[in-house]
């Protein structure tokens, strides 16, 4: 499923992806809903 796009307009350096949530039509920290591993996988 296809969540986003990235690219690189304007006047950016290179491409990018703004990322932004909101829940109940107030924008939140998309961080609080993710699990971030200190872990690094091989």
């Amino acid at each position: 499923e296809i969540l986003g796009t990235v690219g690189s307009t304007g006047r950016s350096t290179g491409p990018h992806l703004h990322w932004g949530m909101r829940v109940n039509n107030m924008r939140v920290d998309p961080v609080s809903f993710v699990k971030i591993s200190t872990h690094m996988e091989e």
